[in-house]
Formats: structure tokens, C-alpha cells, sequence
């Protein structure tokens, strides 16, 4: 049986190239605020220790517990996970993205009681049939697996989940499922900024009616 204080940790992975997007994704801005400083704040509330991966340790001085780089290079996002499952100081750390603008606490807080019951090695979600790993509970068991699959090189964090214990949550009717949206592109921002005028302006008149 696991405890709550073994699910205190949260990362988040900044230190992709953003190939897609075209500059720097840990610049994504919306409303003038980039996003993985909103995110760090939110998370916060959550957990007691929120931690980043990234090529520019500079920019999360005073912001996070712990910043960290990647000691795997150039292997994708499981070089982020396998550095902050080393380092953080739970059991399990949830794990998200930089390009992920939308939080859903109930949806953590909810796979966090799951953890706190039952001895997953994973707790992941699952929206219209696909896996989704972020965000997502990852026990530091998987750190020998990281290692293992990047010796043979294999990057795909689906590779570290096949055989092992992993709960993954298919009804998503009481959580927000664009918390799983990721900004690769410009389109994606685009589309990301119009829907959020969108929702302020049918926000407004349902005030007025």
C-alpha cells in the first residue's frame, strides 16, 4: 500500500527542440503569461515538489524546487522522465509537457487516490482508444527500465509500459479530456487562442441573457 506523501513529486519537460512549432515551445504565451509558469504555479497547489527538465536552467531560477537536465541526450522525453524519476523525492512523479495548456487537479488528484490504493507502476489515461502518457504518475521502478530500453535504443515510452502494472484510466466523463492537448504547431496556438475567445465570448452573453 503506498501513501500520499509518495505521490509529492511533479515534472515538467522542457527540454525538447520544437522542431513543429518553429521557436522554443517554453515561450508558449497566452494572455502574455507563458504557460509552464502558469503550470508550475498550479501545480504547486498540488504537489509539494515541482520540478523541470531543460537546456536553460536560468529561466526556472526561484520558480522551482529542482532543475534539471538531461543526462540521456537526444532521446526524447524518456531522457526527461528517467532524470526526474533519479531526482525528485516521492515514489511516483507525475509527468507533463511544457505545450500543455490545460491542468485538470481533479483528474491528478483522482489518479493519485487510485496510487495511494493500489500498487500501480503507472498511472496513465486513456482518451478515444489512444494512451496517453502525460500527465501521468510514473514510479521510479521504471528507472532501470528507462535505462535498459535506451541501451537498445528504443525511445517510445509506450516500449517502458508493455508487461508492467500500469492503471490506465478509460472514463474520462468527469474530467476536462483537453487536458491531454499539446500545442505542436502554430495552428495548434492559433486554434488553442481562438476557442479561448470563443468560450469568453459565450461567456459574456450568457451574462447578458
Amino acid at each position: 500500500m503506498n501513501k500520499e506523501e509518495d505521490f509529492q513529486s511533479a515534472l515538467i519537460l522542457a527540454g525538447g527542440k520544437s522542431t513543429r512549432m518553429g521557436f522554443d515551445k517554453q515561450k508558449l504565451s497566452i494572455e502574455e503569461e507563458p504557460i509552464i509558469y502558469k503550470n508550475i504555479k498550479e501545480l504547486k497547489s498540488i504537489f509539494r515538489e515541482v520540478m523541470v527538465v531543460t537546456k536553460t536552467p536560468e529561466s526556472y531560477r526561484g520558480l522551482c524546487d529542482i532543475i534539471l537536465q538531461d543526462e540521456f541526450k537526444e532521446v526524447g522525453p524518456l531522457g526527461g522522465i528517467h532524470v526526474g524519476l533519479k531526482y525528485c523525492s516521492s515514489k511516483y512523479l507525475m509527468v507533463m509537457a511544457c505545450d500543455m495548456p490545460i491542468i485538470d487537479k481533479d483528474y491528478l488528484l483522482h489518479l493519485r487516490a487510485i496510487g495511494i490504493k493500489n500498487n500501480y507502476k503507472g498511472l496513465l489515461g486513456e482518451k478515444e482508444g489512444f494512451l496517453e502518457p502525460f500527465p501521468g504518475f510514473y514510479s521510479k521502478d521504471f528507472i532501470l527500465d528507462i535505462e535498459e530500453n535506451l541501451s537498445l535504443e528504443k525511445r517510445s515510452i509506450r516500449d517502458i509500459l508493455k508487461d508492467n502494472s500500469i492503471y490506465v484510466e478509460k472514463d474520462l466523463s468527469n474530467f476536462n479530456k483537453d487536458m491531454f492537448l499539446n500545442l505542436n504547431t502554430l495552428k495548434d496556438l492559433t486554434n488553442y487562442k481562438k476557442s479561448i475567445l470563443n468560450n469568453k465570448e459565450d461567456d459574456l452573453n450568457d451574462k447578458r441573457v
